[in-house]
């Protein structure tokens, strides 16, 4: 069996000409929206502790954070079946500089900050 996305949950892929970025989301505690593009704008320079997904997703995600923000741990796993979405947690705490992508990944119970490692 091959493994399906439903596209109008979250749309993973794009083109030149749709580069599929979605439209910003206001930072709070958690996101007030839920990000249903694999690219997403979030303004503000809240503290956030999670952030809101469609429903079922599992899988990676990105972030362009208008400002400096950061993410904290303590965030609660929270379903909302009348939006069909779910409040996921992040593992990690992380921070961000302003208009800089943030790659995430989420198994569903939490969100994991992708983190490259210079070496040396």
């Amino acid at each position: 069996m091959v493994p399906t996305f439903d596209i109008a949950k979250l749309a993973l892929v794009g083109t030149p000409q749709n580069r599929n970025i979605g439209a910003s989301v206001a930072g709070a505690a958690s996101l007030a929206n839920p990000i249903t593009s694999a690219i997403t704008p979030v303004s503000g320079a809240n503290a956030l502790t999670g952030f809101r997904l469609p429903r079922g997703f599992r899988g990676v995600f990105v972030v362009i954070p208008a400002g400096a923000c950061t993410g904290a741990t303590g965030g609660t796993l929270a379903y909302d079946d009348t939006n069909d979405t779910e409040d996921i947690p992040f593992a990690k705490a992380w921070a961000a500089v302003a208009n800089k992508a943030m790659l995430f990944v989420s198994d569903g119970a939490l969100i994991y900050p992708f983190v490259l490692t210079a070496a040396g």
